[in-house]
């Protein structure tokens, strides 16, 4: 209770009990009341002899009091809120001791315009009762809160003070109290959680409650009544009660004042000391009443509030764990110095570190201190509360065993009482703190709470200390990354001040970092970096905070360089501009690519434009370039082309099929149908290639008008097939005259009865029936520019062997040609060689009935080179055998069209029969 309610319940048990008439005071009675109960106003109404008028309540002995913000006005006269017939049930009810509560919502509407009028949203109404006689009721209003209930410890309070005012009202005096009064009156004292001492003029204790016992530890309150006040002069401050206070109480009747209350234990708690002299109804003095008021939580709350605004500064400043700890420690002895304890304050899981303060021990230890290697004696506590996240208090009735506390070296402390608080770091339990108490003093849930408080400091700052070691990581890393980087960073100030260069800034402009912060870069760059940096400052807003610029720069060292800028501003609440953050980029390399570009897409135009193929760029199928030429040969200006599909330049009948090659991306050369923008078509042929264009894939087609070409090629092609008709007539014509030849040698061979000269005709035909042969064999090709050997040869054996007569049970043929194509230059020659010397192995290999075997081979060696091999196994050549110098016709015909006309060599194997190894090139 605060003093001003102690002040106000003195006062009231002086209005009550000090006077001979209780009517003139009972307004200051009900002030003091209205201010103790906290209500809108306060009425007492006594009981009159007339049950027909208001329920036999008097108006005119009544008074009320109206309070607000525990401020008091003057006494009003009472109106009764309620119709006479609704007064009449409040008087039932208080005959039978019972309250009335009555809300204005629950009345009827004539019932509420009384409640309206006095503004009263709830009241209740308490009898007074006296020796089961009713003298009235003290009623009371709440005007401002429409939603105010009543609690039963309330209405238990109201009435005891109803009660206390009814003993008054009966003028029965103090020292003769009736038993209701005293229940009541003792009631009312035994309930305040202040110390109530009552004392005789003798200083001798004729009443205490049970909270003064409880301050001072005392034990029974009847070992206390009845001794004097000196008998706990150890209690109070004796001489300061004998020389100032019991003097001015005597004098003034009454003294208020602040001084130590010392309790049994040996603590010493501040206190609130209100000292009033009662007196008799006659007026002589009779009692002094000692009201004490604890005031040490709010002294300890003032501490806690100084102790943790002092922890909140000192843990603001860079720490490092091991100094967050020792601050930490240091806060706990300044909120429970006045106790003897211990501190550990662990930030370790695996390791416990430790600070040990006691009455001994005063702050400033380095700290942590190594716990003692002994077992835990709370490692049960520790498992299942303090690591599962709770607090915990600790406090033990009986005397602790030596064994169940720390001992820490040789001393060993014993301790009735413990407070454990658990750290949390990043939502884990990762160590706890915990004091204890040496003295009597046990430790409350309201210590907890600050204890808890403090290891909320110690995790908080505990993740603050890693995050600001990350970030001073992070911090570190970012310059290191920043300074290793190719590209220019600075940050400067709108004026152009320098905040900061990286070192590849500092390069560039040939200056260390520390001579470039603090100077003005607009000192020292040209006039276009001066103009683009304004431009930058006019355009930057906080909705466009990105500005992008390129321009030359001049190194220190005088070389000419292209720089990309990237500026990111950054902007105050008032959108003004407070940084600049630019990032240079060397772009002398991609510029002077861009220029090399630029001209070769200038030489492209200019080449694009003197070709006389139409080309076409697309994307997608879709044209977004042509050159001039395709402008002139379609009809289309470059506005109407971009943007049309490339199907558009083809025929109707078409342009399936080039979509697909455009989707295919099919690479060769085609003909297509085109068609002009005035719908006339021509025939082209178009070629594509697809390339990747700065990421996109585009189509190049280059069209020509192929329609000119084609004319001359079926103008060719007709004089061409025209030729090979005469050619083929030609050769037709060959072959009937070699047959017809050959025919008159037959005849003319068959008129000599000498078979030497008919045998030399024979020869002759078969010479002119091998080149028959091959003019017969052009004449059904469809191509005459050679010849296939293979089935040439086959068929001139298959003739040679018919006309000699030869059996292949006799002589056997065994042939392995590939298939050779010659020309008629070479073929002609080939053939004559052939039949030389197949029809002399035929004649002289194999005499009488000699069998035997003869082989011809003709394959290509190379691109070009032929191998012929004509072989037997008949009879051996002589030795002396030269086919150059030989006087057969045959051979010697073989030498000259070996070496004349095929341009090439032969070697002869003349053991074990004859092989005629011929070399020669395929080429004319």
């Amino acid at each position: 209770m605060p003093a001003t309610q102690l002040y106000s319940f003195g006062k009231i048990y002086e209005l009550l009990f000090s006077h001979n008439s209780i009517e003139p005071t009972m307004p200051e009675v009900l002030r003091h009341l209205g201010k103790l109960l906290r209500v809108s106003r306060v009425s007492l109404v006594l009981k009159n002899s007339d049950p027909a008028h208001n329920g036999g309540f008097a108006a005119n002995q009544s008074w009320t009091v109206s309070t607000h913000n525990g401020q008091t006005s003057n006494i009003q006269q009472y109106e009764f809120p309620l119709p006479n017939a609704e007064m009449k049930n409040w008087e039932d009810a208080f005959s039978e001791g019972r309250s009335v509560e009555v809300n204005k919502i629950d009345l009827a509407l004539d019932a509420q315009r009384g409640f309206t009028k006095q503004g009263i949203h709830t009241l209740i109404a308490i009898p007074m009762l006296f020796d089961n006689k009713l003298l009235g009721f003290l009623q009371l209003d709440e005007c401002q809160d429409a939603n105010r209930a009543w609690s039963e410890e309330e209405t238990m309070q109201y009435n005891k003070w109803a009660t206390l005012i009814a003993a008054a009202l009966n003028s029965i005096e103090p020292e003769h109290p009736s038993p209701g009064f005293t229940n009541c009156y003792q009631q009312i004292l035994e309930s305040l959680s202040q110390g109530v001492l009552i004392l005789n003029l003798q200083l001798e204790v004729v009443y205490v409650n049970q909270a003064f016992l409880d301050m001072i530890d005392y034990g029974e309150k009847g070992d206390m009544l009845g001794k004097s006040i000196y008998t706990f002069a150890h209690n109070f401050e004796i001489e300061k009660f004998n020389f100032l206070i019991l003097p001015h109480v005597i004098a003034n009747g009454s003294w208020k004042g602040e001084m130590p209350l010392h309790r049994n234990d040996g603590f010493s708690l501040p206190a609130i000391f209100n000292f009033l002299l009662m007196k008799k109804l006659q007026g002589e003095s009779q009692n002094i009443v000692v009201l004490v008021e604890d005031v040490s939580n709010q002294k300890v709350a003032d501490k806690q509030q100084k102790v943790f605004h002092d922890l909140a500064q000192r843990l603001t400043n860079p720490l490092t764990m091991k100094d967050a700890g020792k601050i930490i420690a240091e806060s706990a002895y300044a909120l429970f110095r006045h106790h003897s304890f211990a501190i550990d304050f662990v930030y370790d899981s695996e390791k416990l570190l430790t600070g040990i303060y006691a009455e001994d021990t005063l702050p400033g230890d380095e700290l942590p201190r190594e716990m003692p290697t002994k077992s835990h004696p709370i490692e049960e506590i520790i498992n299942k509360d303090v690591f599962a996240g709770n607090a915990k208090l600790v406090n033990r009735k009986a005397e602790p065993m030596k064994s169940e506390f720390f001992s820490f070296g040789e001393k060993t402390r014993l301790s009735r009482s413990l407070m454990f608080a658990p750290i949390r770091f990043e939502h884990k339990i990762v160590g706890m703190i915990y004091v204890q108490s040496y003295t009597p003093y046990r430790y409350n849930a309201d210590d907890l709470n600050v204890f808890r408080s403090l290891a909320d400091h110690a995790g908080s700052t505990m993740m603050r200390i890693q995050a600001e070691e990350v970030l001073n990581k992070e911090k570190k890393l970012y310059h290191e990354v920043i300074d290793q980087q190719t590209e220019m960073i600075c940050r400067v100030k709108p004026e152009g001040t320098l905040v900061f260069v990286n070192e590849a800034f500092a390069r560039l402009n040939g200056e260390p970092r520390s001579a470039l912060i603090g100077r003005n870069i607009l000192s020292y760059v040209d006039s276009e970096a001066i103009e683009i940096f304004n431009e930058a400052l006019a355009y930057l807003r906080p909705e466009n905070p990105v500005f992008f610029a390129e321009h030359p720069l001049r190194t220190y060292t005088g070389k000419m360089v292209w720089i990309s800028w990237t500026l990111l501003a950054l902007f105050n609440e008032q959108g003004e501009i407070v940084e600049l953050q630019a990032v240079g980029k060397d772009i002398t390399g991609r510029k002077a690519a861009e220029d090399a570009l630029l001209e070769s897409k200038k030489r492209f135009e200019v080449l694009s434009q003197a070709t006389f193929e139409a080309i076409f760029i697309s994307e997608n199928g879709i044209c977004f370039e042509q050159n001039k030429t395709a402008e002139m040969i379609f009809g289309y200006s470059k506005n109407e082309a971009i943007g049309r599909p490339c199907t558009d330049w083809i025929a109707e009948q078409d342009r399936e099929r080039v979509n697909q090659y455009l989707l295919t991306d099919y690479d060769q050369p085609y003909e297509v149908l085109a068609q002009r923008k005035d719908g006339s078509t021509f025939l082209a042929e178009i070629r594509g290639r697809t390339l990747d264009y700065r990421g996109v894939k585009v189509r190049i087609k280059a069209l020509r008008d192929i329609s000119r070409l084609k004319a001359a090629e079926d103008k060719i092609r007709a004089s061409l097939r025209e030729k090979e008709i005469l050619l083929s007539e030609i050769h037709h014509r060959v072959k009937n005259n070699m047959q017809a030849i050959s025919s008159l040698l037959n005849l003319q061979a068959e008129q000599f009865e000498d078979s030497t000269y008919a045998s030399l005709f024979k020869e002759s035909r078969d010479r002119i029936k091998s080149m028959a042969l091959i003019h017969d064999r052009l004449y059904h090709a469809e191509d005459f520019s050679g010849i296939n050997i293979s089935t040439y040869i086959a068929t001139l054996a298959r003739y040679l062997f018919r006309s000699y007569g030869i059996s292949s049970d006799k002589i056997a043929l065994q042939m392995h040609v590939a298939n050779v194509e010659l020309s008629l230059e070479k073929a002609i020659p080939c053939g004559l060689i052939i039949n030389e010397l197949l029809s002399n192995a035929i004649k002289y290999a194999f005499p009488g009935e000699r069998r035997g075997k003869i082989r011809i081979s003709m394959q290509m060696k190379s691109e070009k080179d032929v191998e012929l091999i004509v072989s037997n196994d008949g009879q051996s050549l002589p030795e002396s055998f030269d086919i150059h110098n030989t006087k057969t016709l045959g051979l010697h015909l073989v030498s000259l069209l070996v070496l004349d006309q095929l341009r090439g060599t032969i070697e002869v194997d003349g053991k074990n029969g004859a092989s005629f190894l011929i070399h020669f090139s395929a080429k004319s």
